[in-house]
């Protein structure tokens, strides 16, 4: 048996220095998540409900004006994931809620601005020579140690185009979480 995953969202962009929007992030990756015009199955086969396990707790009720505080609410949310033997999948916001909360074998952050525009236009700092998707999910799928942690952060909804860039989160978080699956006795 797997580990139980728990999909935390993280709705706050306070930390932005250009486009705010990526607090409306979190809902945009649930519905391209659970939509209809896709599934659940990550390429190695495994599909979230069936085996892999994952738990929405929903978003945070974040202040978006409190960083301090924001961050507290954060590091319990994610305390208390860990306490419950399930790893947190983190859906941002900004990058900013990227920082060393998680000790452990391998805590994968992946920042949206970093994908090339052409395949993630949904960001508000987009980067043209970025890595492909693809390139992505090759990096994923060689990870070999335990994943105790993911984030999956940068994605603009009011930038973002026919909602492909929420598509390709969406992707990232069936892959991150089949990989922490599969990784789960691994040391």
């Amino acid at each position: 048996m797997g580990p139980v995953i728990h999909l935390i969202g993280l709705p706050t962009d306070q930390n932005s220095s250009f486009a705010r929007g990526a607090a409306l992030a979190p809902p945009a990756i649930r519905a391209a998540l659970w939509s209809d015009r896709g599934n659940l199955s990550a390429q190695s086969g495994l599909e979230i409900g069936t085996d892999v396990m994952l738990k929405d707790l929903g978003d945070l009720r974040l202040s978006d004006d409190d960083c301090a505080a924001d961050g507290a609410l954060i590091l319990r949310a994610v305390t208390e994931s860990v306490e419950a033997d399930a790893f947190p999948l983190l859906l941002g916001g900004d990058h900013a809620v990227t920082y060393p909360i998680l000790d452990g074998p391998l805590y994968i952050s992946v920042d949206l601005d970093g994908i090339d525009p052409s395949e993630a236009p949904g960001v508000a700092h987009p980067e043209p020579g970025g890595l492909t998707v693809r390139e992505v999910l090759s990096i994923i799928a060689k990870q070999r140690a335990r994943i105790v942690g993911a984030d999956i952060v940068e994605l603009n909804p009011a930038r973002d185009v026919n909602d492909i860039t929420a598509i390709v989160a969406a992707k990232l978080v069936r892959e991150i979480a089949a990989q922490m699956h599969q990784n789960y006795d691994h040391i």
